[in-house]
């Protein structure tokens, strides 16, 4: 073997399965972390010792428009790829999410001509199953072009993936719409009192000189009862969904918390949240 041959021989074990990987598509794209599909596949696959070249580093070579073109194309579209020196593939992922189920899609093509190199199909009944799925497919992956190219895993370094926070809803609103609730139950309650201490002056005739006096104060407490009424209605209602909705955002922005505690003759649960 001549000293060319051996350095090719060299070089060609040292270098690693590049595979391009120009982002995930579908409506569950993201996943409950914060981090993307494509970030957290890419990761998987770095661990399995593949060189992922990303959407970033695609749009370089190829131009902005190429690079995103590369992440639905079929079959000799995706040739485009194959200008990228070095790549060995190009992967290609849908996740959907239907129902309470996630329905992945990845498939890895051949640069230069778009043939598949390899197709999964799975469906994931949680998040949790989305999360091991996903590794469980960036391993098999790996493998199968370790195979097909002859190649050895090179270790990689992770991509630094920033978490996104969960935007905290406000909870302003729903605290602002039970304390209006509060207020016309307040108001009712004064109404519906007071109408029945002027439905008792007619009843007692107290302060009622005449018949008429006596129909008009029966007449007005009417009224005042059935205002009452529909305040306690509305003001109740109110005040209900307003707690319902504040304790609904609070479970989701995790500021709920519900302590029970137990006394010698006694119990209960402390609930509190942490208002804006």
């Amino acid at each position: 073997m001549t000293v060319s041959s051996l350095i090719l021989v060299a070089a060609l074990a040292g270098a690693p399965v590049q595979l391009g990987s120009p982002g995930f598509t579908g409506n569950a794209s993201v996943l409950r972390d914060g981090q993307s599909v494509t970030d957290y596949f890419g990761n998987q696959l770095r661990l399995g010792g593949v060189k992922v070249v990303t959407a970033a580093e695609l749009a370089a070579a190829l131009g902005p428009e190429a690079a995103t073109a590369l992440s639905t194309c079929l079959s000799e579209a995706c040739t485009a790829a194959a200008r990228v020196p070095g790549l060995d593939g190009l992967v290609q992922g849908t996740v959907v999410h239907l129902g309470t189920a996630y329905q992945l899609d990845v498939r890895v093509l051949q640069p230069d001509t778009g043939a598949p190199l390899g197709v999964r199909s799975v469906q994931a009944h949680s998040d949790d199953e989305l999360y091991e799925l996903l590794k469980r497919l960036a391993k098999e992956m790996a493998i199968e072009l370790f195979t097909r190219t002859g190649k050895e895993p090179v270790v990689q370094p992770l991509a630094q993936l920033p978490v996104e926070r969960p935007v905290e809803a406000s909870v302003v609103a729903p605290v602002g719409v039970a304390l209006l609730g509060a207020a016309a139950l307040g108001v009712g309650i004064a109404l519906d009192v007071a109408a029945h201490n002027q439905l008792g002056n007619v009843i007692n005739r107290t302060q009622l000189s005449t018949w008429e006096a006596a129909q008009s104060a029966a007449a007005s407490a009417q009224r005042l009862s059935i205002a009452a009424a529909a305040l306690i209605a509305v003001g109740g209602v109110a005040f209900l969904g307003g707690i319902g909705w504040w304790v609904g955002i609070a479970r989701g922005n995790s500021l709920l918390v519900l302590a029970p505690w137990l006394g010698p003759d006694r119990g209960g649960v402390v609930v509190s949240a942490r208002l804006p």
